[in-house]
Order: structure tokens, then sequence, then C-alpha cells
């Protein structure tokens, strides 16, 4: 997926980097002694209901976070601001993301448990 910002372009992985990259933001966080704190990942089971929802700072987060091997990567402030622009299609962006999330294999890896236990509460 490739977003353009400012006139450039930036291009998004949702690869394993990507999912280590959004752990760092929206994982899960424990302090384990006053000097020992753990990361317990699992950001990707936390945002993906919240794209699905529209929430567009978990798509900020999504997009910072899978624009990790570009050159120039874009700050925070940047998409923040390209999000804000009344020219981006949010829409268009969510659906986008949301097909990525699908065509990813290391995401639907991620994934997996969340769709088991959401069928279970159907049935």
């Amino acid at each position: 997926m490739i977003i353009k910002v400012n006139g450039t372009e930036y291009d998004l992985n949702f690869g394993v980097a990507f999912i280590r990259e959004l752990d760092k933001i929206d994982g899960i966080k424990a302090n384990l002694t006053a000097d020992q704190k753990a990361n317990f990942g699992m950001a990707m089971k936390i945002v993906s209901p919240q794209i699905d929802m529209g929430s567009v700072a978990a798509l900020s987060d999504v997009l910072y976070c899978a624009a990790w091997d570009n050159k120039q990567r874009p700050s925070r402030k940047i998409i923040d601001e390209y999000l804000d622009d009344s020219k981006t299609d949010l829409t268009r962006l969510f659906k986008e993301v949301q097909t990525e999330f699908k065509k990813s294999n290391s995401i639907q890896a991620e994934l997996k448990v969340v769709k088991k236990a959401v069928k279970k509460t159907k049935a």
C-alpha cells in the first residue's frame, strides 16, 4: 500500500516488522519491578477492532508503524496532519488498511486466536 503525503509517496509494509513497531506503541505493557518492564505485545488484537470501528487515532498509529522501512519515515505529526486534511478520504484509507490486514500472513496469524474466540461466542 502506498500513501502520498505532501507530494511524497510512502510505502506501507504490514509484515512482522510492522507488528513489532505497533507493539512498541500500542502493546500491553507492565511494570514487573521498579526497574524492570515487560511488553506483552498484542497490539494487533487491540488495534484491529479499533480500525474496524473507525478510530482515526488507531489509523494514525497503523500508518506510522507501517511506514517503518521508508528512508524518510513520516513523523507522527505529518501523518496526523494528513489525516486531519479535509482532502484525505478517511473512509477509503480505513478500507485499504483493512484489506492490507486481510492480505498479511503475519497479521492473520496474530488475529487467529481472536477469530476463534469470536466464533465461540457466536455459537
